[in-house]
């Protein structure tokens, strides 16, 4: 399957708009098409998140202005790319035993690999859309992260725009559960779509209240 000649833009096009044709066609037990790529999306989305987060918490603590040597756009993607590779491969590993374990929590067959692969990629389609946000980020913010920043347009869109990616990675991996395994489907909607997504609700709750904290 791998070795066939197929076109990234539609494989693409098939992975974000028709996931359900994409694992049905592509997840298998043999590596998928354009794997190491996936790999790095995931590793570099990794990475923007974790520096993001760490930056925030700087900020957070009153400490940013401690860390300015690192809150420069080349020493960013320096930290992206070295921390997201090591840490976005552990976590592929990682995250891909849990989804296993959570397949064999909804009745399904044990399978490592698949499982890695359906999480590899459901992860990768939220992966692009961080990095998107940040290269267009270079061109609006001379710093990765700015002061304010999150209460202009662009910092609600961005936020926006991760909520939406993230919610969408896990309807994304709940059609490849669906689609790619024999997961009991009530036991399969709780583990890979209730669950995550109340999960993911809970987290920017959070977060939105101590915006409105901070703003007050």
């Amino acid at each position: 399957m791998a070795d066939l000649n197929i076109d990234l833009a539609n494989f693409s096009k098939n992975l974000f708009l028709y996931p359900k044709s994409f694992f049905r066609k592509y997840i298998g037990e043999r590596k998928p098409p354009f794997f190491a790529l996936a790999i790095l999306v995931f590793c570099i989305g990794y990475g923007i998140d974790q520096v993001d987060r760490r930056l925030g918490r700087y900020d957070g603590l009153d400490k940013i202005s401690r860390f300015n040597h690192l809150n420069i756009w080349g020493v960013y993607w320096i930290n992206v790319l070295i921390g997201g590779i090591i840490g976005g491969f552990v976590l592929y590993l990682i995250g891909g035993w849990f989804f296993n374990v959570r397949l064999k929590w909804s009745k399904g067959t044990s399978n490592i690999t698949k499982s890695r692969y359906i999480y590899l990629y459901s992860e990768a389609v939220s992966s692009v859309v961080f990095i998107i946000i940040t290269l267009v980020s270079m061109f609006i913010n001379d710093k990765p992260y700015k002061f304010g920043s999150m209460f202009n347009w662009w910092g609600y869109l961005s936020l926006t725009l991760r909520l939406f990616a993230l919610y969408y990675s896990v309807y994304v991996s709940y059609c490849g559960v669906r689609i790619a395994t024999d997961a009991d489907k009530r036991r399969g909607r709780i583990w890979f779509l209730i669950l995550p997504v109340a999960t993911y609700t809970v987290a920017y709750l959070s977060v939105f209240i101590l915006i409105i904290k901070y703003i007050n």
